[in-house]
């Protein structure tokens, strides 16, 4: 089973949140997900410093695409392309860059990263391990 490790690095209580994500050690994208607001639903990343596992499920919005299992009073939490913070609803967007634009955090080139990640995980499912090492 594959290692899926996003060690978040910025987080700010309006920016959002982001990561770099690595698959069994290799660095493969960054990651995008909303600000800290306690795990409310559509408005929170979810916890860090936990552990969730994943698998793959057919979204009628984004089609295949990871789901985040067994978060804490949340459900259909997904791995899927974006590059804004309103493109979310609590999900996680992958992108080969970060940046802020209009005071926010964005991921650029979204469908490549994306697109990759899929790639190199196969549909298996996986663990998704969450720490924050903020800078």
């Amino acid at each position: 089973m594959n290692n899926v490790h996003i060690k978040r690095i910025k987080k700010h209580s309006t920016k959002g949140t982001v990561g770099i994500l690595f698959i069994n050690s290799k660095e493969i994208c960054y990651t995008l997900e909303l600000p800290d607001k306690n795990n409310k639903i559509n408005v929170s990343c979810i916890p860090g410093n936990l552990s969730y596992d994943c698998s793959i499920v057919d979204s009628p919005t984004f089609g295949n695409v990871y789901e985040v299992c067994n978060v804490p009073d949340r459900t259909h939490i997904l791995f899927h392309i974006a590059n804004f913070l309103d493109d979310i609803k609590g999900c996680i967007a992958l992108g080969d860059r970060y940046d802020e634009y209009e005071g926010k955090y964005v991921v650029w080139d979204s469908k490549v990263a994306f697109n990759r990640f899929m790639k190199y995980l196969n549909n298996e499912p996986f663990k998704l391990t969450i720490t924050e090492n903020l800078i």
